[in-house]
């Protein structure tokens, strides 16, 4: 990749939200001596300082998504930065104006699935047809068979290209012996958006079910659906088994004081909080969403429930809870195969797209 870098400009609402803002950064870090040069366009940086954050940042001149302002601040950043590339990611209220505006300025577009693309929202419709009309390539984290048949050929049509997270494996994950000392609470973590798609509900309700086990829940994430859960605990008695955490950046070290992990969304594309988790050699109970069934039934390195069963979440505790084999087998086999998705491999996956993309005719 010699000669002159390439400049990207990647468009996403918030710096500090879920996986996709994680691996944004961690892209921009590992591709220094790739020819690419990233940059990035938001919204809000969430009280991020320059050190936290690996690229430059261009950020909207008014913190409400919906303003009409945001597609003066997306042309006017174009105008400053030059990039070759705009790479859209999400929500839909940023990537339709990044795809329209670089459109315009003649600029190559790139449009991100970033989980199972379903039209569960009302702003799925006008972004896939943004998409389908102003976009160059898609580019998705997520296995495009468990997306909705419009998205599968949108992929087709704009050539896709799967390219899954990346994740680091922490120094200490194979040295956890995954023992928990005589007399010990079990700690479980639930790390995720406090939202319906989540399915936070469903592991209240199953650790109720197994309140006669000494178990403690950490809750790491924001949402809407926060109170309504807290009464839930409350109604199922629970409540002070459970310590809400709010948004957290410190995830990787909240990981490493807990036992497992459970995921139980009812979607998810590439989970980047479980294999993170697999990285820190933290066993994982997941929903059998699509993209985690794509992903880790496969290698066996998690163990997976249906997400409309409560009773089946329940045995899966309880197992996990009193099986120190079971949390050692499949510590030792998530380790091993997270060890595939190395940054500097996916980031070097990115630059050869992004360098190919760039030298084609606008």
């Amino acid at each position: 990749m010699s000669g002159p870098a390439i400049r990207i400009l990647h468009c996403i609402h918030s710096l500090a939200g879920g996986g996709a803002e994680r691996q944004l950064n961690l892209l921009a870090r590992h591709s220094q001596e790739m020819g690419v040069e990233h940059a990035v366009f938001c919204v809000s940086r969430a009280g991020l300082t320059e050190e936290q954050v690996a690229m430059p940042v261009f950020q909207a001149s008014s913190h409400n998504k919906w303003n009409w302002h945001l597609w003066g601040d997306i042309a006017a950043t174009l105008r400053d930065y030059r990039p070759h590339v705009v790479h859209a990611w999400l929500p839909a209220s940023m990537t339709i104006p990044a795809l329209i505006q670089a459109w315009r300025a003649g600029i190559h577009a790139v449009f991100s699935y970033r989980t199972q693309m379903i039209f569960h929202r009302p702003m799925a419709v006008p972004e896939w047809a943004v998409a389908l009309l102003y976009s160059d390539r898609v580019v998705s984290n997520t296995p495009v068979e468990s997306c909705a048949r419009p998205f599968r050929y949108l992929y087709r049509l704009k050539r896709g290209l799967y390219i899954p997270n990346g994740v680091v494996i922490a120094e200490a994950a194979r040295k956890n012996s995954c023992a928990i000392a005589p007399g010990a609470s079990v700690k479980v973590l639930f790390v995720g958006r406090l939202a319906v798609e989540k399915n936070l509900e469903c592991l209240l309700r199953a650790l109720a079910e197994v309140r006669d086990m000494d178990w403690r829940l950490t809750v790491c994430g924001r949402g809407t659906e926060e109170g309504r859960l807290r009464a839930l605990a409350a109604t199922l008695a629970i409540a002070e088994k459970i310590e809400w955490l709010g948004y957290r950046n410190d995830v990787a070290q909240i990981m490493a004081n807990h036992d497992f992990l459970v995921l139980p969304s009812w979607r998810e594309g590439s989970p980047n909080v479980a294999l993170e988790a697999m990285a820190t050699g933290l066993p994982c109970i997941l929903s059998r969403a699509p993209g985690n069934v794509a992903l880790f039934e496969g290698p066996k390195t998690a163990i997976l429930f249906d997400p409309a069963s409560v009773s089946q979440l329940a045995a899966a505790l309880r197992r996990l809870m009193t099986d120190e084999r079971l949390r050692s087998d499949l510590k030792e086999r998530a380790v091993a195969w997270v060890s595939e998705f190395r940054p500097e491999e996916i980031a070097r996956s990115y630059a050869l797209f992004y360098h190919h993309l760039a030298a084609a005719p606008p």
